[in-house]
């Protein structure tokens, strides 16, 4: 296995890229001269290699659109997520003024990885590096996320952490002014997070209620659905050219249909999108994981998703095994809905999305749900016909 990998890295090495035949032409100095000129000049005056290389060294990513409405999308590292309320304030009037939603890069890594298998590059690094490497251990909490019923998180010195659901991680430049002047007021700081929520930390019980009257909260809610909770989506093909769905619009579409069809209580479900198999919505991490592809109904491609089911997260983390593929996007969220169904009708209260499908990989008798499952794996529809017959025989069970 190891003269494999050596092989396969000796063929891949012997290739250059023609990003790596850009990158000599220009030192970082040179990089950001350039750009200040382009700043005086325009847009039209950008050189090819700029847009592609160089500019990138400086966290900006050209996003060039056939209309000619050209704009670029500025990456901001905030470390651990948390901003100060004058970080988050002057931000958001950068957002504001000069800039609307954008996103997100490139890797070439899952392919790779797709070629000579996750555990035998594992079993080679630790061949290759001589260390004993150890294990995640046991998480000693029992989710990676707070109860999102609450809408707070209690902090050891008596104040609070205020949750902002942000819907697929959308948010405007106002919003982020608002947010800043609310921890500015009442709290000390503001804390991003994975599932793209924002929190407002430092805030004392006494000023909870004022934090709440602010017209942010009549935006963005402080408890939503467990649709809404913990969604992430990555940005879609609408900002980036990588996608092949929609992405944020379908993963809203989704919740909204879901929350307006299923009253869902002591309930929390996971719900992750990626427009493309570079996985930046991490969806094979989710509860329920829904990949971006091309499918096809009565022979016309459509947009659609591979259903992935088993993600997890609490102890060590694990990749959701692919159930349905290639499912049109109008047709899957009838699939969700009835695996919602089923939760709703035999999880115990407060019992997550995620400790349910132990229950089914344990084979635990009598579960309806696991009967679903198995149908989704053992299906593989192809016409419109064929998708309301397995939605049929589902509501059979």
């Amino acid at each position: 296995m190891l003269e494999k990998l050596i092989e396969i890295s000796r063929q891949r090495n012997q290739k250059i890229n023609k990003i790596e035949k850009i990158k000599p032409l220009r030192t970082a100095d040179e990089a950001m001269q350039k750009l200040k000129e382009y700043a005086d000049l325009g847009y039209d005056f950008i050189e090819p290699e700029d847009k592609v290389v160089f500019f990138k060294y400086f966290g900006i990513f050209d996003k060039e659109k056939p209309n000619g409405k050209n704009h670029f999308m500025l990456r901001i590292r905030i470390p651990g997520g948390q901003m100060t309320p004058k970080q988050a304030k002057k931000v958001g009037e950068v957002a504001k003024e000069y800039g609307f939603r954008d996103n997100r890069n490139k890797n070439r890594l899952h392919f790779f990885i797709q070629e000579i298998g996750m555990e035998n590059l594992i079993t080679i690094i630790k061949e290759r590096s001589k260390l004993k490497f150890s294990s995640a251990g046991e998480s000693l909490v029992e989710l990676e996320h707070f109860d999102a019923k609450q809408g707070k998180v209690a902090q050891k010195d008596g104040s609070y952490v205020l949750h902002v659901v942000v819907p697929a991680g959308i948010f405007d430049g106002d919003s982020l002014i608002e947010a800043g002047g609310i921890a500015e007021i009442y709290g000390d700081g503001i804390r991003l997070s994975v599932d793209q929520n924002l929190y407002i930390s430092g805030i004392k019980d006494e000023d909870l209620g004022n934090a709440l009257t602010w017209d942010l909260f009549d935006r963005y809610k402080n408890i939503n659905t467990p649709f809404f909770n913990h969604l992430i989506s990555c940005p879609g093909s609408d900002t980036c050219s990588f996608g092949v769905i929609s992405g944020k619009v379908d993963a809203l579409e989704m919740s909204e249909y879901l929350s307006d069809t299923i009253k869902l209580e002591d309930a929390q479900v996971r719900i992750y999108w990626s427009a493309c198999v570079k996985g930046c919505g991490i969806h094979e991490l989710g509860d329920i994981g829904l990949l971006g592809c091309k499918a096809k109904v009565d022979g016309v491609s459509v947009p659609g998703v591979d259903i992935m089911l088993g993600g997890r997260l609490i102890n060590e983390s694990k990749e959701a095994k692919t159930v349905l593929k290639a499912i049109p996007i109008e047709f899957a969220k009838y699939y969700i809905e009835e695996l919602i169904l089923e939760y709703k009708r035999v999880n115990k209260p407060n019992e997550s999305f995620e400790k349910l499908y132990e229950k089914i990989k344990d084979k635990t008798p009598d579960e309806k749900i696991a009967l679903i499952v198995n149908k989704m794996i053992d299906s593989s529809p192809q016409s419109t016909e064929d998708f309301s017959e397995l939605l049929a025989e589902i509501n059979r069970f």
